[in-house]
């Protein structure tokens, strides 16, 4: 199936570049981002522990992540679904 609307959108959005997911990683509040952002995130921030952008969980400064790869396939999907969306034609 195909996604339509902005539900998608959001659910496959990560929050800190407000973009499709790229190579998501889920934190382990559950919580996802993408690897270059949570990268950037814990090498700019200045709160030890690291806390989640979304829920402010608090982690040590060792964070364990991985890959959530059902998401980024769906976020590949749905990328690739937007590339190759045929505008419609107003048959009015």
């Amino acid at each position: 199936g195909s996604f339509r609307g902005g539900l998608a959108d959001e659910m496959l959005m990560c929050p800190v570049c407000q973009d499709i997911f790229k190579d998501p990683r889920q934190l382990p509040c559950g919580h996802s981002m993408c690897m270059t952002c949570l990268e950037g995130l814990m090498d700019h921030s200045s709160d030890v522990p690291f806390k989640c952008p979304d829920c402010r969980a608090h982690f040590g400064q060792v964070v364990t992540v991985q890959k959530s790869y059902a998401l980024a396939s769906i976020a590949e999907d749905f990328r690739l679904s937007r590339r190759t969306r045929v505008p419609t034609r107003c048959t009015f």
